[in-house]
């Protein structure tokens, strides 16, 4: 799994208080690097830093944890992730139209095939 040291930044974020993923779930990745005597996550920390804020929603309203429901809390990140993110540049999208007084019907056009691009 490609994004796997950044599933263990997430998971390390909120339940470790860590960069480091050694405790985590996901230790077995090959995504990581050695520095210190700790392992951590070879992706940027961005995402992970932004992310952790959704997986600490999950695991405090729904007390969905990575470690406990693996499956359904990567489905559920992955789904608010990127929802959040997709919806986010539509409305940016749709504002610069806005500005820009396109019409009405071609600004709904590209954002619906923005929004429904895969």
């Amino acid at each position: 799994m490609n994004d796997a040291s950044r599933m263990a930044t997430i998971e390390s974020l909120v339940d470790f208080h860590t960069f480091s993923i050694d405790r985590s779930t996901y230790i077995w990745t090959g995504d990581k690097y050695f520095y210190e005597d700790r392992f951590y996550s070879d992706k940027p920390p961005i995402m992970a830093l932004y992310s952790s804020v959704f997986y600490l929603f999950l695991k405090s309203v729904f007390n969905l944890t990575i470690a406990t429901h693996q499956s359904a809390t990567y489905f559920l990140l992955t789904v608010l992730i990127m929802g959040v993110m997709s919806s986010l540049g539509l409305v940016c999208l749709y504002e610069i139209f806005k500005f820009f007084r396109i019409d009405e019907r071609w600004t709904n056009i590209v954002l619906l095939l923005a929004g429904g691009e895969r």
